[in-house]
């Protein structure tokens, strides 16, 4: 009977236990976006008639009636699968000891307890650096720029305002043209205010990045705490290390094109009283940034 409820729902037999058992997030992923579940019980087909009455017997937690005479079997059906594969003698009698009972309950917890963690799980890997993509060129080269104009404090940081943004957007984007290929970038994307980079840089360093709130009469500001410096800078050059393509001297070429087109438009953030460069903290970034950079490769 589970059989056929797994075939019927997963549309294949049963595999590799481990296998089977990531199947069974298309329809038990606590994470899952609503609207996804629904377009993926829509599709699915009612359980031949003969099977619904004996599905229903089952019940709750082998078998979920999903209404419509659609049955769902998931982790604890497949587990309970693979005990009666380990524990059945040749006569067809299910002898298993009481600890293997009690290993089927806590398999199945651990597996909703992964899933229910993996959104934490991931958000604390972007924050430390290990999730599975790098980040975004164009948003390290946001977070250097910020860190050339000395904005490490509620006084010196940038304001959200269209003519700042593009004086950080041109620094960043030239940055990012020596460090990736496969850059794009849109109107909306270059803006600090809602855009696509600075959202990157803020999920990745959390509360190491400052964005203030808004309001009709109160200008956003960005900026990264004094404290939280060193931190940022070891986090890009852990970051930027894990780019197999790109070596020290890259590194030093793309911060030296952000400086330069940082200063060509540094008049801009004058204007608006947002100008903080130091000539030689800059020179102190940049080495200090190689430095995390060279330490980090130097661990792979």
């Amino acid at each position: 009977m589970i059989l056929n409820l797994w075939e019927h729902v997963y549309g294949q037999p049963i595999g590799e236990l481990e296998d089977d058992i990531a199947c069974c997030r298309l329809y038990f992923d606590p994470v899952a976006r609503g609207h996804k579940l629904r377009e993926r019980l829509a599709q699915l087909e009612p359980v031949p008639h003969e099977l619904q009455s004996a599905a229903a017997r089952l019940g709750d937690p082998l078998v979920v009636d999903a209404g419509g005479g659609r049955f769902l079997v998931g982790i604890e059906a497949r587990l309970l699968l693979e005990l009666l594969n380990v524990y059945t003698d040749g006569q067809g009698r299910f002898l298993a000891p009481i600890e293997a009972i009690h290993d089927f309950d806590r398999a199945a917890l651990n597996v909703y307890r992964t899933w229910t963690r993996h959104r934490l799980d991931q958000t604390l890997a972007l924050k430390d650096g290990r999730g599975d993509e790098v980040m975004q060129a164009t948003s390290v080269g946001i977070v250097l720029a910020l860190l050339v104009n000395r904005s490490n404090t509620p006084e010196r940081a940038i304001g959200r305002l269209r003519r700042v943004d593009e004086v950080i957007h041109l620094a960043a984007a030239a940055f990012a043209d020596k460090i990736s290929t496969s850059r794009r970038r849109s109107e909306d994307e270059q803006r600090l205010k809602g855009g696509y980079w600075l959202t990157e840089a803020r999920r990745r360093l959390a509360d190491r990045l400052i964005v203030t709130d808004s309001s009709r009469s109160i200008t956003s500001l960005v900026y990264v705490p004094v404290r939280h410096i060193h931190d940022v800078v070891e986090y890009l050059g852990r970051d930027l290390a894990r780019r197999a393509s790109i070596s020290p001297s890259a590194i030093e070429i793309g911060f030296d094109n952000l400086v330069d087109a940082f200063r060509s438009r540094s008049a801009l953030l004058a204007s608006e009283g947002m100008a903080f460069e130091r000539p030689a903290d800059t020179v102190r970034l940049k080495t200090l940034l190689v430095e995390q950079f060279e330490k980090e490769r130097a661990r792979q």
